[in-house]
C-alpha cells in the first residue's frame, strides 16, 4: 500500500533491467531488487519489463519486484500485452494513463507510462517513463519520440521523464528535448555518468529530465552489473 508523503523532496530513480538479467545472461532478479532498494528511491520508472515472456524464464518480473520493494506500480505494456515499462511508487498514484509512441511499423513497438503521484502537502509530481527505439543509426525515429513526448509535456509544471533513451546527450533528440526546456539531471555530474554497458560504461543513454521548476538535488549511477544499463 502506498504512504503518505510530505511533499518535496522526491528521490527518484530509472533503470532498465534488460528482461530480467545480468551482463552474464542469467536471471536475478534479486540483485537487481538490492540496487534499487540501497538507491532508495521514492519513484522508480522501469524498462524492459517482462511479465511472462519465456526469455525472463515466464516470471512476472513486475509482480515479484512489487512484492519484494513493497511498492505499489502501474503498468505500461509495449511490445505486446505483457512487455513494456512500468512506474513504481511509495506515494499514491492518483491516476495514469499509457500512450503510444511513433511509428507504429517497428518491429518492438514503443511507448509512454504518465502517472500523477501526489507527494503530500498539496504537492503532485508528473511522471513520464519512457523507453525510445534502440538501432543506434535511426535517430530519426528517435526524433519523432521526442517530438511526441514534447507534445504531450505542453510546458507542464512539476513534471519528470525517466528511461532509457538510445542516445548520447549530444544526439538530435536529446537536444530537442534540451531546446524545449526541459532539464537533464545528470548533465553535470563527473565524471561524466555513463550508463552502458554497465560492466565498462562509456556512453549515456538513460536519462532522468526535469521541468524547469524543479531543483535538482543531487544526482548520480549506481555501479553494478545486475543489468546491462
Amino acid at each position: 500500500t502506498p504512504v503518505s508523503g510530505e511533499g518535496f523532496p522526491v528521490r527518484v530513480m530509472t533503470y532498465n533491467l534488460h528482461n530480467g538479467s545480468n551482463t552474464e545472461a542469467n536471471l536475478n532478479l534479486e540483485d537487481m531488487a538490492q540496487v534499487i532498494e540501497d538507491s532508495h528511491p521514492d519513484i522508480l520508472a522501469l524498462q524492459e519489463i517482462s511479465r511472462g515472456w519465456v526469455v525472463s524464464g515466464r516470471v512476472d518480473m513486475l509482480t515479484w519486484l512489487s512484492q519484494r520493494l513493497e511498492l505499489p506500480y502501474v503498468f505500461g505494456p509495449t511490445a505486446d500485452p505483457f512487455w513494456g515499462n512500468a512506474i513504481l511508487s511509495r506515494y499514491p498514484i492518483v491516476e495514469y494513463a499509457q500512450y503510444d509512441l511513433p511509428p507504429r511499423d517497428l518491429f518492438i513497438l514503443r511507448g509512454f507510462t504518465v502517472a500523477l503521484i501526489d507527494l503530500g502537502n498539496g504537492q503532485r509530481l508528473q511522471v513520464i517513463a519512457t523507453h525510445f527505439h534502440h538501432l543506434e543509426e535511426d535517430t530519426d525515429i528517435r526524433q519523432l519520440q521526442s517530438n511526441a513526448i514534447l507534445d504531450f509535456w505542453d510546458d507542464a509544471a512539476c513534471t519528470v521523464l525517466m528511461g532509457d533513451l538510445n542516445a548520447e546527450p549530444h544526439d538530435p533528440e536529446m537536444e530537442m528535448l534540451r531546446q524545449a526546456g526541459l532539464v537533464d539531471a545528470i548533465a553535470g555530474v563527473e565524471p561524466p555518468a555513463y550508463t552502458y554497458p554497465s560492466f565498462n560504461p562509456e556512453r549515456r543513454i538513460d536519462y532522468i529530465w526535469v521541468s524547469p521548476d524543479l531543483t535538482i538535488g543531487a544526482a548520480w549511477v549506481p555501479v553494478s552489473t545486475a543489468s546491462d544499463h
